[in-house]
């Protein structure tokens, strides 16, 4: 399986003013060896630019990172503001591009509680998948889920949804709802919906 390198950042003032000024950058990482695909997009919720990056594998990317100018050589410091840029690598359970190809793409990172386990969050993500999946059409789209290369702790579930207000009329039917109540006894969580596009 690829994996998917997840990046975001928020925008620098010229970003906000033209959006225009990514395009260079996600030129550029299209043709790095080993990047397979790039999907980027705006958080509804806050002033955050997401990256999705899949990656033939980990240590494409890890070429590229070991390049002499990087990060200049990717072009995309002049899209970011402060606090620069935070990134995972993320393993996912199965192909995620459907769930990132809907008008609107769940992105929900997670981080273990104390004394939870993975085994636990996986049971529960399993759940919400299989309720989510078992009425695949273009208003849900494959819930997929995965841990991070970085810490054993976090993981992210992504599910693409025709819109944010959907997802929350969905995330309200008893049999899902009494999941997502689990997950929060699990998890500490931060959800974003993000509108992608592929470049």
């Amino acid at each position: 399986m690829p994996v998917v390198e997840i990046a975001w950042w928020s925008p620098s003032e010229a970003f906000e003013a033209d959006k225009s000024i990514i395009i260079p950058a996600l030129d550029f990482l299209k043709s790095t060896d080993g990047c397979n695909a790039v999907y980027s997009g705006f958080a509804e919720e806050e002033k955050t630019h997401f990256l999705f990056l899949v990656w033939e594998t980990l240590e494409h990317h890890q070429n590229l990172i070991a390049h002499p100018e990087y990060p200049q050589v990717t072009r995309l410091l002049p899209t970011v503001g402060e606090g620069g840029i935070k990134l995972y690598h993320v393993e996912f359970n199965k192909d995620f591009l459907p769930a990132i190809s809907a008008p609107s793409t769940e992105i929900l990172a997670m981080t273990l509680k104390e004394g939870k386990t993975k085994d636990e969050l996986y049971t529960i993500l399993g759940a919400i998948a299989s309720n989510i999946d078992k009425d695949n059409t273009p208003e849900h789209r494959h819930a997929t889920f995965g841990p991070t290369v970085e810490d054993p702790t976090k993981f992210y579930l992504s599910i693409g949804w025709k819109s944010a207000a959907f997802h929350g009329e969905i995330v309200q039917q008893p049999h899902i709802f009494a999941e997502i109540l689990k997950l929060r006894e699990t998890v500490d969580y931060k959800l974003l919906h993000v509108n992608f596009a592929k470049h």
